[in-house]
């Protein structure tokens, strides 16, 4: 096994630091769950064809052409700082580059807005944070599940930015076991798991070391061959799940590794076929 540097700092290397249910090992902006609910720019604005005015979806589209809304006072003075006529102009004709300053926002860029009702005029400075991740900080900081529910009807299901769906810290996925790290190694069928560790280059104290690993390794991965899991891996997502035969044969080579005895197993139509040998 070898760390990759990657500037930080590690404490003992336990099991749990490899777990995506453990807060040492799970990744720290998805908490190990693999993807983010995150608002969908396409469902935000569905018809390209339509203005900012009335295409910009949960956003005050519907209210905005009838009188001065927040929103409106957002779209007009982002428009006026970058000289951009948006009035009766499609947003398919808009810069690509306004319309993402629109969604995402003008960064540290500062933008002068007025906002005018019947109590008068205000004036202020500030950067315009963009209308996705106004919605998406009102989504998490709403009490209100009927609001979460509204905003959820324009939010998808996306990979974490951090892991990549690999639900595990960026230090875990820096300890490699030869030149893998663990989820490349889920990735693998359990027959291929069980060839790269036999073919794993060792050097004599790392072999005294990994003796008793390998040897539990082999041992329960070889179960699940036997159980016909030959080309199962084990890289389910969250929102994935094991196929009710998978999950009967994971179960059953759990109970035949666990050195039980004096125990009985009454199998219902069994329909496994087990490594032959001899």
């Amino acid at each position: 096994m070898h760390v990759q540097n990657i500037g930080g700092e590690y404490t003992d290397i336990t099991p749990r630091l490899f777990s995506f249910n453990a807060p040492q090992g799970a990744c720290e902006s998805c908490l190990g769950i693999g993807h983010l609910l995150k608002i969908d720019p396409e469902m935000i604005i569905p018809d390209k064809e339509k203005t900012l005015y009335d295409g910009v979806k949960a956003f005050g589209a519907s209210t905005m052409m009838k009188n001065d809304t927040v929103a409106k006072m957002y779209f007009e003075s982002v428009a006026k700082h970058y000289g951009i006529k948006i009035k009766g102009v499609k947003i398919k004709s808009l810069p690509e580059d306004f319309v993402n300053k629109i969604l995402y926002g003008t960064g540290t860029e500062i933008i002068e807005f007025e906002y005018s009702n019947a109590r008068g005029t205000r004036k202020f400075e500030q950067p315009f944070e963009g209308v996705i991740p106004i919605l998406e900080r009102r989504h998490n900081e709403t009490k209100s599940e009927g609001a979460r529910r509204f905003y959820e009807m324009y939010m998808r299901q996306m990979p974490c930015h951090v892991c990549e769906g690999k639900r595990l810290k960026k230090e875990v996925l820096n300890i490699f076991v030869g030149d893998k790290n663990i989820y490349e190694l889920t990735t693998l069928s359990i027959i291929n798991i069980l060839k790269y560790l036999k073919e794993l280059k060792l050097t004599e104290t790392e072999k005294i070391i990994s003796e008793e690993i390998l040897k539990e390794l082999n041992k329960r991965l070889t179960f699940l061959l036997d159980v016909g899991l030959r080309i199962f891996k084990s890289s389910k997502t969250s929102t994935e799940h094991y196929q009710g035969g998978e999950a009967q044969r994971i179960r059953l080579a759990t109970q035949i590794g666990s050195g039980l005895t004096g125990v009985l197993y009454i199998l219902d139509e069994p329909s496994i076929r087990t490594t032959s040998k001899g």
